[in-house]
């Protein structure tokens, strides 16, 4: 009963949005090619995805200058100052979900879809070698991330390193993706040859640590903590502290990334 409630509402939604949005489609359809305008999503329920793809996006829209584009997130939020940074950058509206849907609905609205084809999560054009794609952080946020680090000990002079070493907690616990239990392990395990155990890089952690350089163990959600006292390597995946705007300035500014 639920899901099928979940369905009328959507369709309820979807249909009230289409008095305004069907004739807006059909009126841009009408303007090509004297106004070239197209509809699109960027994903967003995977931080590998989501940064990657929009900054896709956002070069190829320095690419085509000729050309409005404009961006819905059709998926669920893993990172909400992600999400921030996206939308400061790019076109990203939540009415445009129902300009794409209903110009897929109705036949012949080829010409203003964006492709998902397009963003293939990986830069094999060298697009980022071409245009300027990096998103910047507000003065304040650059105040707070570095204020948690010297928090810890360190001073703006000095180099640290981000390690993400993948295992299987985050896919099966978090919310959306899974619900912690035995059918979401087995739903990701297809994904468990890219996993390593942690305490292999404990050894080059410390030996980083013992040259001057800080060393921070990132991640949302892992399986086990870090087995090491030196003051300089940091359990930032399981730090009480850990948040969004941490998750990404770290790794934008770090010295070095260590991954799988």
């Amino acid at each position: 009963k639920k899901i099928f409630l979940i369905k009328v509402c959507i369709l309820i939604d979807l249909g009230i949005n289409g008095l305004w949005a069907v004739p807006l489609v059909l009126i841009f359809r009408i303007l090509q090619p004297h106004l070239k305008i197209r509809f699109g999503t960027i994903r967003s329920d995977r931080i590998g995805h989501f940064v990657q793809d929009a900054a896709e996006q956002l070069a190829r829209i320095k690419q085509n200058k000729n050309t409005i584009e404009l961006f819905w997130l059709s998926k669920k939020i893993c990172n909400k100052q992600w999400e921030k940074m996206v939308k400061r950058n790019l076109p990203v509206f939540r009415w445009v979900k129902y300009l794409d849907i209903w110009n897929r609905i109705i036949p012949g609205g080829k010409k203003l879809m964006r492709p998902s084809s397009l963003t293939r999560s990986r830069d094999i054009e060298g697009l980022f070698e071409k245009y300027d794609v990096k998103m910047k952080f507000l003065p304040e946020e650059e105040i707070t991330a570095k204020n948690w680090l010297k928090k810890r000990g360190w001073s703006e002079d000095e180099p640290y390193v981000c390690v993400l070493v993948r295992d299987d907690k985050y896919l099966a616990n978090d919310s959306l993706h899974g619900k912690g239990d035995k059918q979401s392990y087995l739903r990701w395990e297809n994904h468990n040859y890219r996993n390593s155990d942690i305490s292999s890089y404990v050894p080059a952690m410390e030996w980083l640590a013992r040259n001057g350089v800080w060393v921070l163990r990132m991640g949302k959600m892992m399986e086990k903590p870090l087995q090491t006292k030196h003051r300089k390597i940091i359990d930032y995946a399981f730090n009480p502290d850990r948040n969004d705007l941490l998750d990404i300035w770290l790794f934008a500014n770090c010295n070095l990334c260590i991954s799988t």
